[in-house]
């Protein structure tokens, strides 16, 4: 790799489009696959975006889980065309920062207009939804976009930015939050509002990809910001409300140094490195022989630092890994010698060294099961040693494949995927390996609301027993924990199981049935996959099959108790009970 320090920044090329616009994969795989979870600093917990399945969900919702209890917190939610980012968890483990965009943006402002209300790219601060107390710093006036005090990138790219609009009839914006919330649920808070310039749809759509930065000391948040045909990365004194704009660049998440005193990005080609003084003290620009732009994503967000501030990090493509000095330039290969490739690299923030998979593979070749192992290298000597290693279960490539993380400990393995149940639709899932065990934790579930609470729980002897349908054959059987049914039957020469709670809803009887006997998962045992309505026992069994929600539905609209009319007569079976 060849290294080149850019002497002047003296130059209008330094204004590159955005990249974040120009992701097009589809939403659902993004929010359940691909956008990266945020791990709590001591490795105990993660928060995550989830979204429900299909290609444009209705909601997107933050979880915090931990991973020994089981337990998952909600944080924040969005409906309709809202989307929240992916979260960052700050270095005291006190906070979990954020982006939000509101289901109904701004659609299109014309500067000519309001010249001043949509395009003005000052760093603003405003009162949050939940009325918390305003930290932030009395805002720019409007006739001045930016703060002479606050401003820490040349004067001339302002003046490019301002040309830019002043060229458009009608520039399409968008309104971007900067949120910090607690990672118990119980506070939320809106730092910044900005306006952001660019293709509503598919800006939106990219927040997924997106997390703001700590600084070490947890004092400050950075984040980027987009234009149209710009993009830059500033930050906010949480105590404070100051905010800073720092440096160009088209990386989604900004990378700042252990010390706090440099953050860098990338230009849009990808093969342009910034690295900044937060200070505004200094700006360099390196050119790298490397393709790392045009992957997207996965690859942007593994640029980091070492240890000691010295050096900055980088992934290219081939999942091989260099090391840039900072202040001479030169570069170091990082080669693992029994590992085709450095995937998924962290440094630990227990021993300092680096730890990443060996073995991946991402190619067409790649088929599972693949053997993958945890490693760690010392970035001093250069020794490897291999932590445990696990095998990868089928996953369906169909659906965005998957993402891996590493704890900040070094110790987890977490795969974000897409996984098949027993009736061979897809689950979004979490897989944990720890060296000894692994661990599935299924998502969707948690974005459902329980229709029935303990309180609603019954047990009718008479159900248990063998039940022969038209075409099937049903054992209902005791459960092994209480009140519950084990249910067992024949479909295509294969033996399928279920469980199932039996409850009384608002003068009606149903059977909430789990697909994948997850009554042991915590908080899943009111959430079934499915409900079947018993509308008699004898002389025969008759149910009634009714989606999750249509019947959230009619217990909202039923005011007192449910009628068989409200429900209808569609997908009733009858069976007789085998003596």
């Amino acid at each position: 790799m060849n290294t080149q320090e850019v002497k002047t920044v003296g130059c209008r090329k330094a204004w590159v489009a955005f990249v974040a616009a120009s992701f097009c994969l589809l939403i659902y795989v993004m929010a359940c696959v691909t956008s990266p979870p945020g791990w709590s600093p001591d490795s105990s917990k993660i928060a995550v975006l989830v979204s429900p399945p299909g290609d444009e969900p209705e909601m997107f919702a933050m979880f915090t889980y931990d991973i020994r209890t089981g337990e998952h917190v909600l944080l924040d939610e969005i409906k309709a065309d809202g989307v929240l980012s992916a979260p960052a968890w700050s270095p005291d483990g006190k906070w979990i920062a954020y982006y939000r965009v509101e289901p109904s943006p701004s659609e299109q402002v014309s500067p000519s207009s309001e010249p001043n209300a949509a395009v003005s790219i000052g760093e603003q601060a405003q009162k949050t939804p939940e009325d918390k107390p305003d930290r932030s710093a009395p805002s720019t006036p409007a006739e001045q976009p930016f703060s002479e005090e606050n401003q820490m990138l040349p004067s001339f790219m302002f003046e490019l930015a301002e040309e830019q609009l002043e060229d458009k009839n009608d520039v399409k914006t968008f309104d971007v939050k900067l949120v910090i919330a607690t990672p118990d649920g119980k506070e939320r808070e809106t730092l910044q509002v900005m306006k952001w310039v660019g293709d509503n749809d598919e800006g939106r759509k990219s927040m997924v990809f997106f997390r703001p930065t700590w600084s070490p000391d947890c004092k400050r948040l950075f984040y980027v910001r987009a234009l149209e045909e710009a993009g830059y990365t500033a930050s906010i004194d949480i105590a404070t409300g100051t905010t800073y704009a720092h440096l160009l660049g088209a990386t989604s998440n900004p990378v700042v140094s252990p010390d706090g005193k440099w953050a860098a990005s990338y230009l849009q080609d990808g093969d342009t490195l910034v690295v900044s003084g937060t200070d505004g003290s200094v700006c360099k620009y390196f050119k790298l022989d490397l393709e790392i732009g045009g992957d997207g994503p996965p690859i942007l967000d593994f640029t980091f630092w070492s240890p000691d501030s010295r050096k900055i990090l980088v992934m290219d493509k081939d999942l091989a890994l260099r090391g840039i000095d900072i202040a001479s330039g030169q570069t170091e290969l990082y080669k693992d010698p029994d590992a085709n490739s450095i995937a998924y690299p962290v440094i630990s923030s227990t021993d300092k060294k680096l730890y990443y998979l060996g073995g991946f593979r991402s190619d067409e070749e790649a088929h599972p099961p693949q053997t993958i192992s945890l490693k760690r290298m010392d970035l001093q000597t250069k020794r490897t040693r291999t932590i445990f290693t696990f095998r990868l279960p089928e996953i369906d490539d169909d659906d965005g494949g998957g993402l891996f993380s590493i704890s900040p400990n070094g110790k987890i393995v977490l795969l974000r995927t897409i996984i098949k149940d027993e009736s061979g639709e897809g689950k979004s899932a979490l897989i944990f390996w720890d060296g000894k065990t692994q661990k599935i934790v299924k998502t969707d579930r948690w974005l459902l609301k329980p229709l029935y609470g303990d309180s609603n729980l019954i047990f009718e002897e008479k159900l248990i027993g063998k039940w022969r349908g038209e075409d099937d054959l049903i054992t209902i059987a005791k459960g092994t924990q209480e009140k519950t049914y084990k249910l067992t039957w024949v479909e295509e020469d294969k033996e399928h199981h279920a469980v199932a709670n039996l409850v009384r809803l608002k003068g009606m009887t149903f059977l909430g049935v789990f697909l994948d006997e997850s009554l042991v998962e915590a908080g899943s045992h009111l959430l079934p996959d499915v409900f079947m309505r018993v509308a008699q026992i004898e002389p025969k069994l008759t149910l009634q099959a009714i989606e999750y929600n249509e019947l959230a539905e009619v217990l909202e609209k039923a005011a007192e108790s449910i009628r068989p009319e409200d429900i209808g007569a569609e997908n009733i079976s009858e069976f007789e009970r085998v003596k």
